[in-house]
């Protein structure tokens, strides 16, 4: 049994990765196809594996606030579609993290050669794609609309997901560090070249942080835990005054006539999140309800010039769940956050805690600046990398300072 929750986890390692840097959407049913595996050859245990997990019951609680929201969301109707699917990938994606913890150390090295050579696919197809997007490199593809550059951002997902994958890839060739190097380099290579902002920031922070937290894991993961709750608490506050564009003194025209000091992308970004800050200041217990930032009133209108107020989703997920679910929702994910920590001190290794936190940081750096928090794909990511950090870890112990 043990044996083949370890070679479908390391199938879904080897594949799952690489296809979402071209098809990122496909990631989703491809977690759900092997999760189903998973549910069938652990089927004896992971009922009670998944009840004992309290991420699980976090997120069940989470779901719950969801359904209640309903009768208060902006369109409830366009809610409702979005249910089923939230409601899958909270149950599909659990599995693989209920059973990692029963995979072997045998096993475990077999997993970690699955792993490594889906972080290389990953790279290489990303790779591939940036060469495709920018045109020179690959004269033999075309990019897709046939102006180099153009649509470089079809590839900020797939560097997301190579920006992440890389710490259970580190936790698994740490012991071989000119490895761990040059799979470190590669990536920040590849990431830095896509100009995705998300990606690069989020790789900046955890190889920032992995270096202090090998120092003194159990400080700093404490002292990042709190900075994270308290930016949850006070995010509509911070993004209402202190990151406003006016603030800043920057403007559509200050942009214009030096376009080099402000990215316009930067700068729509931060009217979003004033926008979205001031709609959830103004239902703070509540919010105006699930998946209403498609919909949220005045969100279509232009604040400067042609940036729409709130496109789709606000770009933050803390922000989405304050002005979606109100205090109720960001209570959820302070208690989310404090579940993460209460998992990463468990590990036993000084590498295992680094490279655990290092991985939520990088997380949470980048859903703090780009993609919507009820995304399937986003989710599924999330949770089987989180499967695939603990089926990397060992049963070795070692107390870190």
């Amino acid at each position: 049994m043990h044996n083949q929750i370890g070679h479908i986890l390391g199938l879904a390692a080897l594949t799952i990765p690489g296809a979402a840097v071209f098809v990122p959407l496909a990631a989703a049913p491809l977690s759900y196809f092997f999760s189903v595996l998973i549910m069938y050859f652990s089927r004896e245990f992971l009922f009670k594996s998944c009840i004992s997990l309290q991420v699980f019951a976090i997120g069940l609680l989470l779901f719950g606030w969801i359904c209640i929201s309903l009768s208060w969301t902006v369109e409830p109707f366009i809610a409702l579609e979005k249910i089923p699917r939230l409601l899958m990938s909270l149950i599909l994606g659990i599995v693989p993290i209920a059973v990692a913890k029963f995979i072997t150390n045998e096993q475990k090295n077999i997993f970690a050669k699955y792993l490594v050579v889906g972080f290389c696919l990953c790279f290489f197809f990303l790779v591939v794609g940036l060469a495709r997007e920018t045109g020179g490199l690959m004269p033999i593809i075309e990019p897709h609309n046939g102006v180099p550059g153009g649509e470089i951002f079809r590839m900020n997902r797939g560097a997301t997901i190579l920006a992440i994958l890389l710490w259970p890839t580190i936790l698994l060739t740490y012991h071989k560090p000119f490895l761990s190097l040059i799979l470190a380099v590669s990536a920040m290579c590849a990431i830095v070249y896509s100009m995705s902002n998300a990606a690069v920031a989020g790789f900046v922070v955890s190889i920032s942080v992995f270096g202090f937290a090998w120092l003194r894991p159990r400080l700093v993961l404490n002292l990042l835990i709190s900075t994270c709750v308290l930016y949850i608490i006070f995010s509509p506050l911070i993004h209402s005054k202190l990151t406003d564009p006016k603030t800043l003194n920057v403007t559509s025209e200050t942009i214009k006539n030096n376009s080099q000091w402000f990215a316009r992308s930067t700068y729509h970004r931060l009217l979003i999140w004033k926008f979205v800050s001031e709609k959830a200041i103004q239902r703070p217990l509540t919010g105006w309800g699930f998946y209403s930032s498609r919909v949220m009133p005045d969100g279509k209108k232009k604040l400067d010039l042609h940036e729409t107020a709130l496109p789709l989703h606000p770009h933050n997920g803390v922000l989405q769940v304050w002005a979606e679910l109100g205090c109720v929702g960001a209570l959820m994910l302070i208690m989310l956050c404090f579940s993460v920590r209460k998992t990463i001190l468990k590990l036993q290794r000084r590498i295992e805690l680094a490279a655990a936190t290092s991985m939520f940081m990088c997380s949470f750096v980048i859903i703090c600046v780009s993609y919507g928090v009820w995304q399937s794909w986003w989710i599924a990511i999330l949770t089987l990398f989180s499967a695939f950090f603990l089926s990397s870890c060992r049963s070795e112990k070692m107390h870190p300072n």
